[in-house]
């Protein structure tokens, strides 16, 4: 009776420097490493499981913004703004002043020039706000280069040119595997998914920043670590490979 392969799961991420379709450094490493010193040459007994968080889309802040600015001008055209208590005009303007002077004109004239009422302002940017676009195949799984053939939208789902790269490298060296992408806080998403794949193996890759850097941008990699419930694997990028800036990967 043949024996279940080893599955092996691989947190992998976008590179920050050049983007969308190029993985990052340490995830790269990673995946090298896993080759070369677990599988090695017995491809038949173990199975990799690659997995990309998108973090939610910066467009959403966009959004939330345009509807802040649009209840803000709101209370400018219905003239209720003198009305309001102190307390809450000073936070009224502490946030105007983050959001930017120049983008909130811009609003209050468009209101005023289209009379949209606040609600409707409000109701559209929060639909646009909460919509998934372009994650129809967010659950999808990418087993083989045939796989990402057929996927409508390719291009909108910017993970799955990344995905491509992992699956084709197993491809090329006949190791099974499978990718999928999901959205969310990478390092939560990452331990709920242990939870679910119940793999034998986590394997993510790690900047290796120092404590200082690490308390202001924190690191999947360490709460992985402590959290995910199997045996966890941190593999550093090489010193030769660090960036300028050891944030960037």
């Amino acid at each position: 009776m043949e024996s279940e392969p080893t599955r092996v799961l691989l947190a992998v991420s976008e590179s920050t420097i050049k983007g969308y379709p190029h993985a990052s450094i340490s995830s790269r490493g990673a995946f090298e490493w896993t080759i070369q010193k677990i599988v090695r040459s017995n491809t038949s007994g173990f199975r990799l499981h690659f997995l990309h968080v998108q973090v939610p889309d910066e467009d959403g802040s966009l959004y939330l913004s345009l509807s802040w600015l649009g209840f803000r001008s709101y209370l400018v055209l219905s003239r209720i703004e003198s009305q309001l208590p102190v307390t809450v005009r000073i936070v009224v303007y502490g946030v105007e002043f983050l959001v930017g002077g120049i983008v909130q004109i811009t609003a209050f004239w468009f209101l005023e020039k289209v009379s949209i009422t606040v609600f409707t302002w409000l109701l559209v940017c929060c639909i646009l706000n909460f919509l998934p676009l372009g994650f129809d195949d967010m659950d999808s799984i990418y087993a083989s280069p045939e796989d990402f053939k057929n996927v409508k939208q390719r291009d909108r789902i910017r993970g799955l040119h990344l995905l491509e790269y992992f699956v084709n490298r197993c491809h090329e060296i006949g190791l099974d595997c499978k990718s999928w992408i999901k959205k969310g806080d990478p390092k939560e998403v990452i331990c709920r998914e242990v939870q679910r794949v119940q793999p034998d193996l986590l394997v993510v890759g790690s900047r290796g920043l120092g404590p200082f850097q690490r308390v202001f941008v924190g690191t999947v990699s360490e709460f992985c670590v402590k959290h995910a419930e199997c045996p966890v694997i941190t593999i550093k990028r090489r010193a030769d490979e660090t960036p300028q800036d050891p944030v960037d990967d």
